[in-house]
């Protein structure tokens, strides 16, 4: 679907395919190690390409480890103040690139509620409802079998256990 009727229509789905998508690196957030200097991974605002550079409203952040946007946001973090215009204007498409983004939508185990805290307040125009997209990644069909199987043997479990601690017990005198 285009980013502009996810925005409309909000489906609860797990796994999105946007299409119009830009992603502006001069707005990311940036995740390393401690004491490291380079990126580990990214947080990128997704916007529509229709919408244009106002102050439109974060509602998909995009976690992206794609090495040639780390790479790109490496150099950028190396320039100085007067270069930065400039370089930004000759590698416009890198640092404004408009394509399709895909991914899971963070809940559950997986969204670490300090992370989504954290960008809630870094970034700006965020939406109290932003999803966090982790590009690239897949439903598991194995792992959603493994829990399901997992969740009905503790099921079962627990209905055993239940109906042998209701048995009444024989007293001898």
């Amino acid at each position: 679907m285009s980013y502009d009727d996810y925005v409309k229509t909000k489906p609860s789905a797990t796994w999105l395919v946007l299409t119009n998508c830009e992603i502006d690196l001069t707005d990311s957030c940036v995740k390393s190690y401690y004491g490291s200097k380079m990126p580990t991974e990214i947080y990128v605002p997704v916007r529509s390409v229709n919408a244009g550079r106002t102050n439109e409203v974060v509602h998909v952040v995009l976690a992206t480890k794609d090495k040639e946007q780390l790479a790109t946001l490496s150099e950028m973090q190396n320039l100085d103040s007067k270069g930065a215009l400039s370089w930004i204007l000759k590698n416009r498409q890198r640092v404004f690139c408009q394509r399709s983004v895909s991914g899971l939508v963070e809940f559950g185990v997986n969204l670490k509620d300090r992370d989504r805290q954290r960008l809630s307040v870094l970034l700006r125009n965020a939406a109290k409802d932003f999803i966090i997209l982790q590009e690239g990644a897949q439903p598991s069909i194995v792992e959603g079998l493994g829990f399901t199987i997992a969740g009905l043997m503790i099921l079962g479990l627990m209905i055993i256990y239940i109906r042998r601690s209701r048995e009444p017990s024989t007293v001898d005198i």
